[in-house]
């Protein structure tokens, strides 16, 4: 008995010693699928071989083991209908024929083979990460996206009106939103791919599918034509216009797979049947006889029969091999398997959706094969012309953005990062950019579910907003001069980054997880930091400092003292004065219109010492009383300039005085971090209370450096800045330690000006750039913050973010604080330099009347001095002098006796003198008769004396 070779190109189903084919195009694929597998798994645990040829289902099938404990190569299944694994190599061609190095992988979980079509991708990107030849293609998966498909058919009518069933499908785009790539390998069914375009126009994201992108369809997903395919066949999509779509169709040969199926395992057979035969001395039919299994399913003990030589039947089958077409030399090709018992060669259609006729429809383009014809290594071939691409774009896309898209996690923090709502149209203005915002009512995040911080709205977390400030100008510089994009996202757990009994959180541990390609904010460099993550050079200085809150008080009982410092009012009040005062007496006691060394009489010129004094302060404070005015010339100057001096003293004393004349602010001026109400807190009375921010760079310093102060303001601390500031406004806390420039910023918006900080600044640091360990972006961003720095506009932003009104008003409140001497020293040099000028003033003086006045007399015959100066017209003539007498007496009265006493003895000396008067003009012109003869005139100075003499008595009336 022996066994009969099949008769090629007849279609059959063959079955002999446990062999079977089955081909079930017209049964449900998914119910199909199971059935399939409950048979495969019932014949495979009796030891029976099995090929399958599911040509609906490409890829679905799982492969049956013959126990749990074997592994795959040692199943029973040899599969006829292409696997996973040639779907992940057509995927792979295609993505190396437009150099696309980059994907994202997109599964549904409710297809079958799901699981083994993400392990093929990856282990075909691995394998071409891993060429050594520098010209070779490589690509990556970069992310890959599940979801859970739809279980029913009925699902598809019911899904868009289901919020939950059709949030899948917009977490799945907004998650693709925030990708670089923009090649998307879909695997899934064509209700996946129509309810994706359906969320896609529901959310707004139909750019995804615009002509930048490219999607690429698994054959699941490619229904299958009922007419001709060179005619085009339906996609699902027909009512909405999608062109530029890419799939992979697999072309039914149900006699190709039968012929094959006969054939290797005749040559099994055949082959073990020799082997039986060379190693045992049984004759032909006894081996025939032990191949056949001799059991059936009614046999009693059927659950206990196992075909012993199945195993081996099946791995002689897997080395087999089928010369398809032999007699055809150019379209010949030998079938095998390899030792997975999946077929080495198949063929895929490459199809393209298209519009025709106002309908989304498939075109074939092209074709994917994969056998032994082929010359390349992985004996594939790919062929594609005449292409709609997405769009309508005459080429094809480049595979990646125009530009990097960097992933930057940020943090709130004002003035670096500010939170804004979006403006009505949904966009940002100039100066801000497009930020997710963690909810204010999303749920607590815990790290492992740190998958969620990528996504748009992961677990309903995120929000847009604007985000602006300091660290968004300097991102914004950057973006602009190293030419990328960015994907601006709040860390999850709203932690800067500390160390925990968990790890790492915050802005560290999403730097350590992957999630962020780049930290920007107000983030601290610190030295436990920079170990686990690199910083950039510092942007901005920084440091610790202790905010405090001001509490109202009574205006002080020395406010009115404060316009000036101690010494300056010693200067004024002791030295200026008298020093004044002492010189004005000084020069009108030396004047010779004044006191002329004492040769003037009292009662007829009185002025002293202390009615000098009186003038000066009197003249210092503008008092309106009755003085007595010096008559010299150097005296009345040295007045004016003391007049001078005290206009811009009372001046500056005034404007000074309005800023000190308000309730006095008491605050707790501490030192610093070292300072005894912090140290010691329970010293003070009541307990000192003091707080900062958990899991920052200021609470990780105060825990190395001083640990009990840390472990007793752990009591107080706050989540945040703003919670921490109110506290302190409400007097719950007595002080709060932070960042430095950050405290300073606040204290500058603070809308009450009640804030303020105190001490030295600790732990002197800076603000950097945060980056994972060994990024390539680092060196760059380090050359553009030194260039920025250089060029000033670093120190421009920080004057334009940290200008607040507090601190404009605390540098106008500067500008009155209390003067010094140094502060009014030009009005001291003002007073010494009068001085000095009433001293020359006074030897002109002297040197008038000694040298001018007689000469001055000759030419002044008419007057004419009087015009000028009065006083000089009366030391010029003695009848104007006697004239003023005159009239001092009759317009005089007097009031008292003493003073009609006085004025009949003057009336009497002035008769007297004018008889002496009439004498001596007699004598006079006898004296000029002389003079002629004798050429001599001693008249003048006789003259000159009673003039004189007649001028003191007028002064004295």
């Amino acid at each position: 008995m022996g066994f009969k070779k099949p008769q090629s190109g007849r279609r059959q189903i063959w079955k002999r010693g446990g062999g079977h084919v089955t081909h079930p195009q017209q049964l449900g694929t998914k119910r199909l699928l199971m059935t399939v597998n409950y048979f495969l798994l019932n014949i495979n645990s009796l030891g029976i071989p099995a090929f399958t040829y599911l040509a609906n289902a490409v890829g679905q099938l799982e492969q049956p083991a013959v126990n749990h404990e074997t592994s795959e190569k040692d199943s029973l299944c040899l599969r006829l209908e292409p696997s996973t694994w040639h779907v992940a190599q057509a995927f792979s061609d295609f993505l190396q024929e437009f150099n696309w190095e980059k994907a994202t992988l997109i599964v549904s979980e409710n297809l079958p083979g799901h699981a083994e079509m993400i392990q093929h991708m990856k282990e075909s990107a691995e394998s071409s990460q891993r060429l050594t030849d520098s010209s070779a293609f490589k690509f990556e998966i970069t992310r890959v996206l599940k979801f859970p498909g739809i279980n029913k058919l009925s699902e598809v009518r019911t899904c868009p009106e289901d919020s939950r069933c059709i949030w899948r499908y917009k977490s799945i785009l907004r998650q693709l939103y925030n990708t670089e790539e923009r090649i998307f390998i879909l695997y899934g069914v064509s209700s996946d791919l129509m309810l994706l375009y359906k969320a896609a126009k529901d959310t707004g994201l139909l750019h995804l599918f615009g002509n930048e992108y490219v999607w690429l369809i698994s054959p699941p997903a490619i229904v299958s034509p009922s007419e001709n395919i060179k005619d085009g066949f339906t996609t699902g999509l027909e009512k909405e216009h999608l062109p530029g779509l890419f799939g992979f169709y697999y072309t039914p040969d149900i006699s190709k797979a039968a012929e094959a199926a006969a054939y290797v395992w005749y040559e099994a057979m055949r082959k073990y049947k020799g082997q039986l035969l060379n190693s045992s001395r049984l004759d032909e039919s006894t081996v025939l006889g032990r191949l056949h299994p001799n059991f059936t399913y009614k046999h009693s003990d059927y659950r206990r029969q196992f075909w012993e030589y199945g195993k081996h039947i099946t791995k002689l089958a897997k080395t087999a091999g089928h010369c398809y077409r032999c007699d055809d030399i150019e379209r010949r090709e030998y079938i095998g398997f390899n030792s997975n018992g999946v077929i080495n060669t198949t063929q895929f259609v490459l199809v393209n959706s298209q519009i025709k006729k106002n309908q989304t429809r498939w075109f074939p383009v092209g074709s994917w094969s994969m056998s032994s014809r082929h010359e390349s290594p992985s004996r594939t071939s790919f062929r594609i012309d005449s292409v709609i691409w997405p769009g309508y774009s005459k080429t094809p896309p480049i595979g990646r953005p125009k530009k990097y898209l960097m992933r930057v996690a940020t943090l709130e923090e004002d003035p670096f990062i500010t939170y804004r709502p979006l403006e009505a149209d949904g966009r940002c203005g100039e100066t801000s950019l497009k930020c997710r915002v963690v909810m204010s009512n999303a749920s607590e995040f815990h790290w492992s579910n740190a998958d969620n911080i990528t996504k748009l709205d992961g677990s309903g977390r995120y929000q847009f907003n604007c985000c602006s400030g300091l660290s968004i100008d300097l991102l914004r510089e950057l973006m602009k001069d190293l030419d990328f994009d960015v994907d601006l996202f709040e860390v999850p757990d709203k932690k800067w980054g500390g160390w925990t009994a968990q790890g790492w959180n915050g802005l560290v541990r999403v730097l350590l997880e992957g999630k962020a390609d780049m930290v920007l904010t107000a983030l601290k460099i610190t030295p436990n930091r920079s170990e686990q993550i690199e910083f950039s050079v510092p942007y901005q200085r920084t440091g610790i400092t202790i905010l405090v809150a001001l509490r109202e008080g009574a205006i002080s009982t020395r406010a009115f003292l404060k316009p000036y410092d101690y010494p300056s009012w010693c200067l004024i009040l002791v030295f200026s004065v008298h020093a004044c005062g002492a010189a004005l007496f000084l020069f009108e006691w030396l004047s010779p219109q004044g006191l002329d060394r004492g040769n003037v009489p009292p009662r007829e010129h009185k002025f002293s010492l202390f009615r000098s004094l009186w003038l000066i302060w009197s003249m210092l404070f503008g008092a309106a009383v009755n003085a007595d005015n010096p008559r010299g010339v150097a005296s009345r100057f040295l007045g004016n300039i003391w007049a001078l001096f005290a206009l811009v003293f009372l001046a500056s004393y005034t404007a000074n005085l309005a800023a000190f004349m308000i309730a006095e602010e008491s605050y707790y001026d501490l030192s610093g971090i070292n300072d005894w109400r912090l140290m010691e807190p329970g010293m003070h009375r009541p307990p000192f209370r003091f707080a900062t921010v958990p899991s920052g760079a200021t609470e990780e310093n105060v825990k190395m450096n001083f640990p009990q102060m840390a472990e007793y303001m752990r009591n107080y601390s706050k989540s945040n800045l703003d919670e921490g500031i109110k506290a302190l406004k409400n007097h719950e806390i007595d002080a709060f330690i932070y960042d430095a420039t950050v405290l300073q910023y606040r204290v500058g918006k603070d809308k009450d000006c009640k804030l303020k900080t105190v001490g030295n600044w600790y732990s002197m640091t800076g603000y950097g750039v945060g980056f994972p360990k060994g990024s390539e972006w680092k060196p760059d961003i380090d050359s553009q913050i030194l260039i920025y720095r250089k060029n000033g506009l670093l120190e421009r932003w920080s004057k334009y973010w940290f200008t607040g009104a507090c601190q404009q008003s605390g540098r106008l409140r500067n500008s009155n604080q209390t003067l010094g001497v140094k502060n009014f020293i030009s009005a001291f040099i003002l007073l010494i330099g009068g001085m000095l000028l009433c001293c020359l003033l006074l030897l002109l003086e002297h040197w008038f009347y000694r040298y001018m006045r007689p000469r001055l007399k000759d030419f002044d015959k008419y007057g004419c001095c009087g015009l000028v100066s009065i006083s000089m017209g009366q030391l010029l003539s003695f009848e104007q002098s006697v004239n003023q007498t005159v009239d001092l007496m009759k317009h005089h009265k007097c009031k008292n006796p003493i003073c009609e006493t006085q004025q009949w003895k003057l009336r009497h000396e002035l008769e007297t003198s004018r008889r002496r008067l009439q004498k001596l003009e007699t004598l006079l012109m006898m004296q000029q008769q002389q003079q002629q003869q004798h050429q001599h005139q001693p008249g003048g100075c006789v003259t000159w004396l009673i003039s004189s003499r007649l001028y003191n008595a007028a002064a004295v009336v």
